[in-house]
């Protein structure tokens, strides 16, 4: 349940497909603290689907665990349009707030980083489109990404805690899975690649300075 695409390819790889499920949450946590957390709960049930794209029983049975325990989990035999459009969340607001430091009601108040955010939106829906995946609002592609943005207000995202706690993030994963299939497609994406590699900048000085025990 990794944000992003690309990360079951590899578990594949590795382990073979029959054994890998893709999934996807709407919850969050927040570190705030040595063995402290905060979680917030997502306006949506986590969803899961086999890699392979074969539904059986051994899928279903890891759904009702979700569900008798009291998380709730649609099982489907497909999710990667879903993915995608969880993806054009994560890669517009994460990597802006990790670069800016700001949470995201914060950065709905700031002008030039929406003007930003709205272009590398458009960017990613460019690619989004080519694959044939659904948009979400095809009038504004935008709006939702507003409306996570205020849904999550004060709070800040994975990546600017990843690279707070000086830990790698998941732009290859974002950003830089974007970059990777505008190139398959014959398109450019110059804001993703640009944002991957600010972050990637990022992460190496904010990994050296946890190494040399600096806050």
């Amino acid at each position: 349940m990794q944000n992003g695409i690309g990360n079951t390819d590899i578990m594949a790889s590795i382990v073979g497909p029959e054994k890998v499920l893709t999934g996807i949450t709407y919850h969050s946590i927040q570190h705030l603290g040595p063995n402290r957390l905060r979680f917030r709960r997502g306006i949506k049930p986590i969803q899961i689907a086999p890699y392979d794209g074969k539904l059986n029983e051994r899928v279903q049975r890891v759904g009702r665990v979700f569900n008798e325990a009291g998380i709730d989990c649609d099982v489907a035999e497909n999710i990667d349009n879903v993915i995608w459009q969880k993806l054009l969340h994560n890669a517009v607001v994460n990597p802006v707030s990790a670069l800016s430091g700001l949470s995201c009601d914060e950065m709905l108040r700031d002008e030039g980083l929406q003007a930003l955010m709205r272009r590398l939106c458009y960017e990613i829906v460019e690619v989004m489109r080519r694959k044939g995946i659904p948009i979400v609002d095809e009038e504004d592609p935008y709006r939702p990404v507003v409306g996570s943005q205020k849904a999550l207000g004060p709070n800040r995202p994975s990546m600017w805690q990843d690279l707070n706690r000086g830990l790698r993030t998941e732009i290859d994963a974002l950003n830089g899975a974007v970059v990777r299939e505008a190139e398959k497609l014959g398109l450019d994406a110059p804001i993703n690649f640009a944002i991957t590699c600010l972050v990637h900048s990022a992460e190496r000085r904010a990994m050296k300075n946890r190494e040399e025990g600096k806050s």
